[in-house]
């Protein structure tokens, strides 16, 4: 089914679902205890590199969602993907 909605209309959403991404695993990092995300532990700062570079891409024009759907994904595999009617 293809939706009648426009890469366009999905920025705004993505890159707020990328600024939370990016407190959270700040958030992550403030007790300096490891997480229960080893690979996030392990990974931080490259983490925290992609998710800047996937905003920055969602705000160039044409926005490239490649990199935030890369990101995202390795998310979903552990916290499971959401609709928006959740």
């Amino acid at each position: 089914m293809i939706s009648s909605e426009t890469p366009e209309s999905h920025r705004k959403e993505i890159l707020e679902h990328l600024d939370g991404m990016e407190r959270s695993a700040i958030e992550l990092n403030r007790t300096g205890w490891p997480s229960n995300h080893p690979l996030i532990d392990a990974n931080r700062s490259n983490f925290l590199r992609d998710i800047k570079l996937a905003g920055d891409s969602i705000r160039r024009d044409p926005p490239n969602f490649l990199l935030a759907s890369s990101v995202t994904g390795a998310c979903v595999y552990c916290h499971g993907s959401r609709s928006a009617n959740d």
